[in-house]
């Protein structure tokens, strides 16, 4: 029988998804890859609720069998092999674009005193670590500075301001910047292809920084990155907070894009 696990999350309920079957362990393609797939894993696996559906091998490029591709699960379904999908152990894709999770129950084994509330409300109020003492917390910090050599130019730009998923980097203030997603390992610049107003005000609101006053693209990525959220954000405007906005997958798993999102806030 199958058996499912998440691996390199730095926890059970975080990670890189792979199967078990035919006593070889394989991952999923990120095709199509969202909440609702990402709520079938972690309620399968015991981990609460799905925070995040990770994509382009956020937690590592895995090896062996790619069991499953182009997943359309509803949510609903008991097993994740059970979502319709491309069929079992065909694909289109690679090991660089392995699915992960973030599941609710990654965080119990922080404090008590934490509060589930406030971890949900933002994660840079949490500033401990994941197990023991000696791991690198997983969740990322408000003033985490991006690894770049020193003296560039990066380097030199303002703190970011994030909420846990969502920050503004590199503008003139808190409330103003290049709009980046966190992958559950890393931040990840969001792409200027369909990026709306409606986005930009939930990114806005959710940051406490107003309303969007205006939205630009064709921000030149960083030459260190290499890296593009594979989704779209389809938000109404009127949505908590950016994570649970509408995502649509970048056709074959790829943004057509001219640079990175930035927002301008009030």
């Amino acid at each position: 029988s199958k058996q499912l696990r998440l691996v390199d999350g730095d926890g059970p309920c975080a990670g890189r998804v792979e199967i078990l079957d035919q006593g070889s362990w394989g991952t999923i393609c990120d095709y199509r890859w969202d909440l609702n797939d990402a709520r079938v894993v972690c309620r399968q696996l015991g981990c609460e609720e799905a925070l995040d559906a990770t994509v382009s091998s956020s937690f590592g490029a895995g090896s062996g069998p790619i069991w499953l591709d182009n997943v359309r699960c509803t949510g609903k379904e008991s097993h994740v092999w059970n979502c319709p999908s491309r069929g079992w152990g065909k694909h289109y894709c690679d090991h660089s674009e392995d699915a992960g999770v973030i599941c609710s129950g990654m965080i119990s084994s922080l404090p008590t005193s934490w509060e589930y509330g406030k971890f949900q409300e933002s994660w840079c109020l949490i500033r401990g670590t994941i197990g023991d003492g000696n791991q690198t917390p997983l969740l990322p910090q408000c003033n985490d500075s991006i690894s770049e050599s020193a003296g560039s130019a990066a380097s030199e730009e303002s703190a970011p301001y994030c909420s846990g998923f969502v920050r503004l980097a590199g503008g003139d203030g808190p409330c103003s910047g290049r709009v980046e997603v966190h992958s559950g390992k890393a931040w990840t610049p969001v792409s200027d292809g369909n990026f709306t107003l409606p986005t930009a005000q939930v990114i806005c609101a959710e940051l406490g920084c107003g309303k969007a006053v205006s939205i630009l693209g064709h921000v030149p990525f960083r030459e260190s990155e290499g890296r593009v959220w594979a989704e779209e954000f389809r938000c109404e405007g009127e949505e908590p907070e950016l994570r649970v906005c509408p995502r649509v997958p970048c056709p074959g798993g790829r943004c057509h894009h001219s640079g990175a999102a930035q927002v301008v806030c009030s």
